[in-house]
């Protein structure tokens, strides 16, 4: 347990501090002690009597939100660990998690990331290379953004209207059908479940007394919608940002209508500024108030804290050629290392990954030990992504997991063929690459077998949540079906341990308090009334089996659920018309008597009646999926094998990663290529840190790689050796002791397209603010430098940025 720290802080931090009620905007200067304000400020809340579970803060990565909770364990050491804190897209999926029932997502939904989005749009010959598939994904993400307030519906999303790209549609068809979502579309579902679904909008609003926002310049309109639902009941809310660093329009930030929209839906505003700079030199934040004059409407000034020393004036060189300025660079740094400096706190900042280059080989010809923009992108490295599609996939198999490994060529070079067939000809008869891999499967050759089952158990569950870690079951209703009659049923209600608030589908508390029963006696019957019968469900693979396993293993119980169909994959495969597949979309399509109320029993009688009508459209196709069952399963037999092997024993997370790392990646690495191998380890060991034991093997592999998915590409930068090259974007939010700026010359930065007349009028603007970004990273030290002549021998010219800055000059 960390133990308190007090802190003293300074006039201007006490004033945010104090302001716990009402509207609060914060224009925070760069190292202006931003993470210790908000930090006091939840302890101050926390002392005032405001729950900390009812605080929410939402950062913009991973890294910034691990950096406040480090935060509020020096402030509320008690209490850090129940605040709501998270990223923006975290927080988006949790709601679509708890909306599960309301949305076409499984609970269990997969985000996929940049990389296989971008793959994905390449399979649907959206682009004919890798870098026009990202401009298609950035444009898909920046028409998200752009959807007005107040406009977004399910349908924006599942029917593609947020684009006029025409492969839209079919992109999002192709996610839905595999239960996963992007970036883009958990925004644009939260914001529609949350504007549209009274019961969800309202949960959600009572849910936060007081809501904090950092680095609102980066935030676009979509995600403002969601904070604003969050906060519009919440006592205070707090925004944080610096309008000096607003470096992503070209992502759809658009902080300007925010901050008006801000006084539209929230006002009267309280204003505050943090100005005083704790982590610079005198010297270099003149060079910053230097290069912020210049901007066309700055907002916030910055000056050194009293305890700042005057420091060393930073330089500014010109070299003939950018060759001569990138061993320039190397020789230095050469000299830094040999006088024992740590290179972790060097950092040589580029405008774009080209501009990098030279530097990059100039540090490799001198054997200069550095990490280059790439090796940030730990998550998106392909023995990284290779090792945990592999382990996702031994302990579910989903089709995301199997597609990302069939289409690993230097991986699975015999797999790919297959995924492409079944897709050409599995997919119209409801067969799925995915199918192939589960010897279930195989065995009864057809994966909707389950619908004809002579017997079965139809089940289902009613929680206080959808965290399978933390939430409980609280009722169960099964009923047995032999040759599609009901012939025994079974119901209870679970006393849960804590309060369920104002309860759940209509189960209050004081039914539970009256008819509840022991939750080990309960589930202890229900796995005597299933014994060795196949369970079925809507939506029992990705929800009700997940639950009620890992219920059971808290109380001891043992109970294990073979699945015998899902209704809602069922329905999915068999009737893709849909718009939806919930529960109650499917029964009001066949018209069937019972109806969905979302109580257990209601819910499992609704279920009992779709099973024969697709049953029947099964039917129609069952002769052609067991023909490919039986042509394409032995060509994937090896793989299936492998997985059912590294699956038997159910092993944590990390032990399966090092058992599939040694039986199927390392012996396929190059011994020229040691660092793969490192790489593996080095996941092993993230893993094994990662791992919530609370959850099964499974739920804590399903938590670790939507985590994977949503981190950004410096989250793990601290645990990376070596002199930094990274992008001016990538250190946005990190600091270091020296910072080496090459190749400021006019089309690099400011970058040529934003020189044009053509550009958008703030484009030359935020060119000006990433080169304050990139100044104001350094604590002690700045060099920044240009060429004439770059290394395709066109001449340059030096950058209009540096004008003010030509003192400088050696």
């Amino acid at each position: 347990m960390t133990s308190k720290k007090t802190i003293n802080p300074t006039a201007e931090q006490q004033a945010i501090i104090d302001a716990q009620e009402g509207t609060v905007e914060v224009m925070a200067a760069v190292g202006s002690g931003k993470t210790t304000t908000l930090g006091l400020r939840v302890e101050e809340a926390v002392k005032r009597g405001v729950p900390p579970e009812r605080i929410l803060a939402l950062t913009f990565t991973n890294r910034a939100a691990d950096q406040l909770r480090e935060s509020l364990r020096k402030h509320i050491p008690e209490d850090a660990d129940k605040v709501e804190l998270s990223t923006f897209h975290g927080l988006c999926a949790k709601i679509l998690r708890s909306a599960c029932n309301r949305v076409e997502l499984p609970p269990d939904f997969m985000i996929i990331d940049e990389e296989d989005a971008i793959a994905l749009l390449r399979e649907l010959d959206a682009a004919s290379d890798a870098k026009e598939a990202k401009g298609v994904f950035y444009r898909l993400g920046r028409d998200a953004s752009s959807i007005p307030l107040n406009t977004a519906t399910q349908a924006t999303w599942f029917k593609g209207q947020f684009s006029d790209i025409p492969v839209t549609r079919k992109y999002v068809d192709t996610l839905t059908e595999w239960g996963a979502v992007d970036f883009a579309g958990l925004v644009i579902l939260a914001r529609a479940v949350l504007l549209t679904d009274a019961e969800v909008g309202s949960h959600w609003r009572q849910r936060f007394d007081m809501v904090m926002v950092d680095e609102i310049q980066d935030t676009h309109l979509s995600e403002y919608e969601v904070v604003r639902t969050l906060a519009r009941d919440a006592r205070s809310l707090c925004i944080v940002g610096d309008m000096d660093q607003t470096i992503y329009g070209w992502r759809g930030s658009k902080p300007k209508e925010i901050l008006s929209r801000l006084r539209d839906d929230f006002g009267p505003v309280q204003e505050f500024s943090l100005s005083e700079n704790f982590r610079s030199t005198e010297a270099i934040l003149a060079v910053a108030d230097r290069i912020a004059q210049g901007m066309a409407d700055r907002k916030t000034q910055v000056r050194a804290t009293s305890t700042l020393s005057q420091g060393t004036l930073p330089t500014l060189r010109k070299f003939p050629m950018e060759e001569a300025e990138a061993e320039h660079i190397a020789n230095y740094c050469i000299n830094k290392h040999k006088a024992g400096a740590k290179l972790e706190q060097i950092a040589i900042l580029v405008r774009s990954r080209g501009a990098a280059l030279a530097v990059t080989q100039a540090l490799e010809w001198a054997n200069v030990p550095h990490v280059h923009i790439d090796a940030f992108d730990f998550f998106r490295r392909e023995e990284v992504k290779n090792a945990l599609a592999l382990a996702h996939l031994a302990l579910d198999r989903n089709e995301i997991s199997a597609r990302r490994v069939a289409a690993r060529r230097r991986l699975m070079p015999k797999v790919e063929p297959v995924l492409q067939d079944i897709d050409r000809h599995g997919h119209p008869v409801g067969l799925r690459f995915v199918d192939l891999l589960k010897s279930e499967v195989v065995t009864a050759g057809d994966p909707l077998w389950g619908l004809n089952a002579p017997s079965l158990v139809v089940l289902d569950t009613e929680t206080t949540g959808l965290d399978v870690g933390i939430d409980e079951v609280i009722e169960v209703a099964a009923v047995r079906l032999d040759r599609g009659q009901i012939t025994e049923r079974h119901h209870a209600l679970i006393q849960p341990k804590g309060p369920i608030g104002e309860g759940v589908h209509g189960i209050s508390e004081n039914e539970l308090a009256r008819h509840g029963r022991n939750k080990a006696e309960v589930l202890e019957e229900l796995s005597r009334f299933i014994g060795d019968t196949p369970i079925a469900g809507h939506n029992v693979f990705g929800f009700d089996k997940r639950m009620l396993e890992t219920d059971a293993a808290k109380v001891e119980v043992n109970l294990k659920l073979s699945i015998g169909i899902d209704t809602f994959t069922a329905a999915r495969r068999l009737v893709p018309s849909l718009p939806n597949h919930t529960l109650a979309s499917v029964t009001e399509y066949f018209q069937v008597k019972s109806t969905p109320t979302h109580r257990a029993m209601d819910d499992v009688l609704a279920t009992v009646e779709i099973i024969p009508p697709l049953a029947k459209l099964a039917a129609q196709n069952v002769a052609e999926r067991r023909r490919l069952i039986a042509e394409y399963a032995p060509r994937v037999a090896p793989l299936r094998d492998a997985l059912d092997s590294w699956a038997e024993s159910n092993p944590r997370p990390g032990v399966l990663l090092r058992t599939i790392s040694q039986d199927a990646l390392i012996p396929k690495i190059s011994q020229t290529e040691p660092h793969r191998v490192a790489n593996l380890m080095k996941l092993i060991r993230q893993v094994e840190n990662m791992d919530d034991h609370r959850l099964s093997p499974v739920d804590a592999m399903r938590k670790i790689t939507q985590r994977a998915a949503l981190s950004r590409n410096v989250d793990l930068i601290d645990s990376q050796p070596g002199i930094r090259v990274m992008t001016i974007h990538q250190s946005k939010g990190l600091e270091f002791e020296e910072i080496i700026l090459p190749s400021l010359v006019e089309g690099v930065l400011p970058n040529y397209h934003s020189t044009l007349s053509s550009a958008p009028p703030d484009a030359l603007d935020e060119e000006l603010k990433l080169l304050y970004v990139a100044v104001t990273r350094a604590r002690r030290r700045l060099h920044l430098s240009w060429h004439h002549k770059n290394k395709s021998g066109h001449s340059c010219n030096m950058s209009r940025f540096l004008r003010p800055l030509t003192f400088l000059l050696h």
